[in-house]
């Protein structure tokens, strides 16, 4: 008679979920499972796993006791080196068949919380495995890198009580390798079927024995693993199932787990960087908390693999066990070498032992990668070698460049791809996981693939220097091709690439890492003794100096610049350092000296005959007249710049220059022009592929939106679309002046907390590039905002601050601004006198400059001055010039608010005449 075991039904777990009118479903909801194992788990079909029992636990608010989950006095898994039965029938249903659990199985982990940062995964492959309640998925694939945890998952899978119960009748396993013995594993699964030839003639034949054992299996509903399938054949020939079974193949090459589960392959990701340092915690914690950083460091380096985290961990705990910090450190010290990390081992257990080796073979990084370099032809491993020289994941290449740098045909990747070493990223572009690339660079001996990689590169950011999407792309790639280069002692790559490459860091405010690369360019320079190369590297200097608010370094920088290229006569280089002189000069409140300079530089430019500088001179003309107060001159300036670009087919600059047009236009109160400007200017930096162009203008647009036609949902939008161009970008500086933007907008829209933040987290940004001129308009936003929620000395300090700053950078325009805010803080501070002061001294100033929308918002803020003063016609006078401008530049939030105070002056009037 078959054994049955007695069912116990757990009304406390079904009391309490009624008591608070629970459906199954909604429990099953809660916990991440489905109704059926619910009802199991009420029923005493099973008992819900440690990881169910504390969901339950934490959902219902009690102990366990209180809802009657005991954990079992036996163990709750079967034994399996005898494959006992475990029998759990339904309720009032016939007893059945002893299940069978396969001797093969490795052994269990040692306990619950061992596998780290697989939760999701196994609820998933659990989802699919349970999918059906009549037929239960057929096939199932896990594919994965080498030591990336297949085989441990599979192996959870076994032991789990939910698949256990939902296969009733057992589980078998086999495990294969690249040496698979087809009849030996359909022996070992008759054998544990007890399952019989009925032709014994027939024993050799594989196909006689899949047939027996597929009959034996018959209608049970078993869990078939077929782990570690190296030809899709083998996996193919050991499903041997019933229809109510299913096959779970891992492997670590893609294709097979396509071929075998074409609609349930499941990709086995390394583990994220928490789960990585977890791991590495309950492996090592005396490591972990002994030395945190370098632990992490190594943690990175090994890119989240399971296996190499473990024999990492290992290490490290035998190595801590004595207590000595020497130990250690040395240790740490070996494992930054890629040779003892790869030959890290540890010996095999006897039971479980990996398939592919013996069990007196070590298992470590070494064996188990080469185990697949020595499956792929001469021609693949070649190119596995090549593609070393890229640094490894997250980092991409493209197939293009890994076809050139290989010297090899595509179909070499392929193979690549297919034999599991070589992942790929999005379309026509690949990643080499951190220990592949190691294993690979250790055998790498062709010299000429180094030459073929920086030559590749540095010919690529020449070509593509002005398409920010394609640098992006290849970003880590050009470092580590100008960083091989200076290593090789590539002088003259070294300085072709660093001179195309060192603007674009500069524009993305990585300073530190274009300063490293600018210096190794000018000591290559100087052993070329290549002169304009010199000065290219001090033109470089400088901006960056320039771009930190260090304006002495940047002066002199360029003054050393400008000097060697007039020694040697370069006249284009001369007139490019000119410019930025001449913008310095500019920034510094030194108008004279900026035309001076910009002159010169036109002067030379048109004695090249080069259109471009001709045009880059007029366009900075523009943008000093301007700021003098000339926007007649300003707007010639700008049109002939505009007209020079045309001329070349510049559309980059012309799209530049119509965004200099569109200030030009706001500033003198002209939105609708600003407008056109602006947006035929994104037009025509999206049909570039200027990412950078596209964000500066949209940022642009975003102020005319919000301001003069009031749609700040619209603003807010075209915000936030140049902050993820420019964050794409890594230009950090960008970004925090956008954010300054929103912050900004944030506030309009009547969410002070969210600006405050944005704002200040702007600010932290900008202090850390050294942007002195929007950290202190950003300061000014912040006291404006302050003085607006009446905190008033909080705003006193950051709009003198904010001041301070626009007078040492000699910006005109945001100091008379700053002055007309702080002569607003005064007027709250009923400080009338002050008040009138400074705003009488800002209105003059920005009338000076012919900027009309902020010279009206200095009359409007002495209108109010005036109306508490009493001095009634004074300040209807000031508030109805203000109310027609911003009429006339179509600022309809503040012309709501200048009509309001002009009703309140009137009354006020009128209430005074009739006391």
């Amino acid at each position: 008679m078959k054994e049955i075991t007695k069912v116990t039904p757990n009304m406390q777990l079904k009391l309490a979920r009624e008591r608070r009118g629970w459906s199954q479903k909604y429990v099953a909801q809660e916990v991440g499972t489905d109704a059926f194992t619910v009802s199991r788990w009420e029923r005493g079909a099973t008992l819900p796993s440690p990881h169910f029992r504390q969901q339950l636990s934490t959902l219902f608010d009690s102990d366990l006791s209180e809802l009657g989950l005991f954990m079992p006095k036996q163990s709750e898994v079967p034994d399996q080196a005898q494959a006992q039965a475990t029998v759990q029938p339904e309720e009032d249903g016939p007893a059945t068949p002893k299940a069978l659990f396969d001797p093969a199985i490795p052994p269990a982990p040692a306990n619950e919380k061992s596998l780290v940062g697989r939760d999701e995964v196994l609820r998933q492959l659990k989802q699919q495995l349970f999918t059906g309640a009549g037929k239960p998925v057929s096939h199932l694939a896990l594919n994965g890198l080498p030591g990336v945890g297949k085989t441990a998952l599979a192996t959870t899978l076994a032991y789990d009580e939910e698949v256990r119960a939902h296969f009733s009748d057992g589980i078998l396993w086999a495990g294969l390798g690249y040496e698979t013995d087809l009849m030996g594993q359909l022996n070992h699964w008759a054998l544990v079927l007890n399952s019989t030839l009925p032709d014994p003639l027939r024993r050799n034949y594989p196909e006689a024995w899949a047939e027996c054992i597929h009959a034996t299996i018959g209608q049970r509903h078993m869990l078939l693993i077929i782990d570690d399938a190296w030809e899709f054949k083998h996996a193919l020939a050991l499903q041997v199932g019933g229809m109510h079974c299913t096959h779970l193949v891992t492997t670590r090459f893609p294709e097979i787990a396509q071929r075998f589960a074409p609609e349930k392959a499941v990709v086995v990701r390394e583990l994220a960087d928490s789960d990585a340092r977890l791991l590495l915690m309950r492996l090592a914690p005396e490591a972990v908390q002994a030395e945190p950083e370098e632990v992490q460091a190594l943690t990175a380096i090994v890119g989240g693999l399971p296996l190499a985290l473990t024999l990492l961990g290992n290490y490290l705990r035998v190595q801590t066990y004595g207590g000595q910090p020497r130990r250690l450190r040395a240790a740490l010290e070996r494992l930054r070498h890629v040779d003892e990390r790869l030959q890290l081992s540890e010996p095999q257990a006897l039971i479980g032992a990996h398939p592919n080796l013996s069990t007196s073979t070590p298992l470590s990084l070494q064996a188990v990668i080469g185990m697949s370099d020595r499956q792929i032809s001469e021609r693949a491993r070649t190119a596995l070698r090549a593609l070393a020289i890229f640094p490894p994941k997250p980092n991409t290449f493209s197939e293009e460049a890994a076809i050139r740098i290989n010297a090899l045909p595509v179909e070499a990747l392929d193979e690549l791809m297919d034999a599991g070493l070589l992942e790929s990223s999005g379309p026509a572009r690949y990643t080499l996981h951190q220990t592949i690339a190691d294993y690979a660079r250790t055998q790498l001996t062709d010299s000429q693939v180094t030459d073929r990689f920086v030559h590749y590169y540095v010919a690529y950011v020449e070509t593509q220097v002005n398409d920010d999407g394609a640098i992006s792309h290849e970003y880590n790639n050009i470092l580590a091709a100008l960083e091989i280069a200076f290593e090789q002692q590539m002088l003259p790559a070294l300085l072709q690439g660093v001179r195309a490459f060192a603007p674009l860091l500069i524009i993305r405010g990585l300073y530190t890492v274009a300063a490293t690369h600018l210096q190794r360019f000018l000591d290559a320079a100087q052993a070329l003794e290549d002169v304009e190369s010199q000065a290219t590297a001090w033109l470089n200097f400088g901006k960056i100096a320039e771009q930190r608010a260090d304006y002495a370094s940047a002066s002199a920088h360029w003054q050393q610049a400008l000097l060697l290229a007039q020694q040697d006569q370069l006249d284009g280089l001369v007139a490019e350092i000119l410019m930025e002189l001449g913008t310095l000069a500019r920034q510094q409140g030194q108008p004279e000296q900026a035309q001076q300079f910009f002159q010169q530089a036109h002067t030379i430019a048109h004695q090249l005959g080069d259109q471009y500088r001709i045009g880059a001179t007029l366009r900075n003309l523009g943008i000093l007249a301007r700021e003098q107060g000339q926007p007649e001159q300003a707007s010639q300036f700008t049109e002939e710049a505009l007209a020079a670009f045309q001329q070349l087919g510049n559309q980059r600059e012309i799209a530049r220059t119509l965004n200099g047009l569109g200030i030009l236009a706001r500033h003198q109160g002209q939105p609708e022009q600003a407008r056109q400007c602006y947006e035929k200017a994104v037009l025509l930096f999206r049909q570039v592929g200027d990412q950078r162009g596209v964000a500066t203008s949209l940022g642009n647009l975003s102020r005319i939106v919000a301001i003069h036609e009031g749609n700040l949902q619209r603003a807010h939008q075209l915000y936030q679309e140049a902050l993820d161009i420019f964050e794409h970008l890594g230009d950090r500086r960008s970004s925090a002046q956008v954010l300054h933007g929103i912050g900004s907008l944030q506030w309009e829209q009547g969410q002070p907390e969210q600006a405050e933040r944005t704002l200040q987290e702007s600010l932290r940004m900008l202090r850390e590039i050294g942007d002195q001129h929007t950290i202190a308009l950003t300061l000014g936003e912040l006291g404006i905002h302050a003085r607006e929620q009446e905190h008033l000395e909080q705003a006193s300090q950051l709009l003198e601050e904010a001041y301070a700053l626009f007078q040492e950078l000699k910006d005109r325009r945001q100091e008379a601004i700053a002055l007309r805010e702080l002569g607003a803080l005064a007027r709250a501070q009923d400080d009338p006198a002050r008040a009138s002061q400074l705003l009488h001294e800002a209105l003059t100033t920005l009338h000076e400059l012919h900027d009309r929308r902020e010279e009206a918002m200095a009359q409007y803020e002495l209108g109010i001055v005036s109306r508490q003063q009493g001095k009634w016609d004074e300040a209807r006078r000031l508030l109805n010039e203000a109310l027609t401008t911003f009429h006339a530049v179509n600022d309809q939030r503040t012309s709501a608010l200048a009509q309001r105070e002009l009703e309140i002056n009137e009354a006020q009037k009128t209430r005074l005449v009739d006391d």
